[in-house]
């Protein structure tokens, strides 16, 4: 740095020697100022308006001319009037057309000394002011029951096709109500159209929303129906509720219920009592108090028909005769056995259905028929009786 400054002192020496003494004189002079602007580059948009600040500078120390500075615009723009100020500054306009343009500023002595500053600026197109082009709502379809809510989301883009999030929204659309971008279905079912709007731009998006009717117990299936039992005797019930639609509904709580002639458990289970009669089974659903009922006839324990095998039998004095007897209903389908008593004309039989013509004579026939207890129904056959 020393060496430099040796070398400068040297070239001054030596180009004073050279000048003449007023030259010498204002070179040395020269030597000591500099003119700077503040700022010295700036990026602007068209028809801007800059303050610029000239300074001048001596020995590197700031100091502010009391001369009057000179600015002229090089490339374009111009300077607002009252070019000359004692304050050293000036206001610059940009040219609209986007560029890169130079100004000068100088003063009479920084122009006796040869001094002089350019400024760089640079105008830049205005960039478009950003607003809403789009809308879209989320979802675009929604479906939801009677009553219940949903929460819908409003996005918006510029045209940029960037995110907008300056949008001032409104909600509308039918089938419900509004609060915000919450919408609460009413209780009408149907397709409803909703909208939101930027109430800035008018740019707007539209969504369709479906209703349905909760489902709910619209029929209940009873089985068996109008079922047959004897005194005493049980039958299961099954009981299935169905919606609306016809498809199977599971919300109930079933009640069931039963006139005198029988019981019926929580589960549906039936039992019949002695008494026998037509009576009413009923189910209730607690839940929608809906209810159905079938009845059901009590027939007495019994059968409907017996029959004593065989019809016809011959037996020797000293021989015996195996009875047997079938039980049958009303359709002549066979049936346990119920309780019967047994009739004879002669003979006797005992508890396992053997007959023995106990103080019988031979070449007689003899009748032995039998009585459902509970029925009444009624069988016979003959027995006849030969000496061996």
């Amino acid at each position: 740095m020393r060496t430099q400054t040796i070398a400068a002192t040297l070239l001054l020496g030596i180009a004073g020697a050279l000048l003449s003494p007023a030259d010498a004189a204002h070179a040395q002079a020269a030597a000591k100022y500099t003119v700077a602007v503040e700022p010295d580059y700036i990026e602007v948009e068209p028809g801007a308006e800059i303050p610029f600040k000239a300074i001048l500078l001596r020995k590197g120390e700031r100091k502010y001319s009391s001369s009057d500075w000179e600015w002229y615009a090089k490339d374009g723009g111009r300077f607002k009037r009252g070019q000359k100020t004692k304050i050293a500054q000036n206001v610059f306009i940009a040219p609209n057309k986007p560029g890169t343009y130079h100004i000068e500023v100088t003063t009479d002595r920084a122009a006796r000394l040869g001094q002089k500053a350019t400024v760089e600026i640079v105008v830049k197109a205005k960039e478009p002011e950003l607003h809403c082009a789009r809308v879209a709502i989320e979802p675009s379809a929604h479906s939801v029951y009677a009553g219940e809510s949903v929460t819908f989301v409003a996005k918006a883009w510029d045209q940029k096709g960037d995110d907008y999030r300056g949008a001032s929204w409104e909600w509308g659309g039918d089938g419900g109500s509004w609060s915000a971008n919450v919408y609460t279905a009413g209780d009408a079912p149907g397709k409803y159209q909703i909208w939101v709007k930027d109430t800035v731009s008018g740019q707007s998006a539209k969504a369709w929303v479906t209703v349905q009717a909760r489902a709910s117990l619209h029929a209940i299936a009873l089985a068996p129906q109008n079922p047959e039992v004897k005194c005493g005797q049980s039958i299961q019930f099954q009981a299935a509720g169905f919606d609306q639609w016809k498809k199977p509904y599971a919300n109930v709580k079933w009640e069931w219920g039963s006139d005198a002639g029988g019981t019926i458990t929580a589960g549906g289970l039936y039992t019949a009592g002695d008494k026998p009669g037509r009576y009413k089974v009923t189910l209730f659903d607690t839940s929608s108090n809906k209810a159905t009922f079938t009845w059901v006839t009590v027939k007495p324990a019994g059968a409907a028909y017996v029959k004593i095998g065989p019809r016809v039998a011959r037996c020797p004095t000293n021989g015996r005769v195996q009875l047997s007897i079938e039980f049958f209903d009303e359709q002549c389908e066979p049936l346990a056995s119920s309780e019967v008593t047994w009739s004879i004309e002669g003979g006797a039989i005992d508890a396992n259905g053997w007959w023995t013509p106990k103080g019988c004579y031979a070449g007689k026939t003899y009748k032995v028929w039998v009585v459902d207890d509970h029925t009444g129904a009624r069988d016979e056959m003959f027995i006849y009786v030969y000496k061996r």
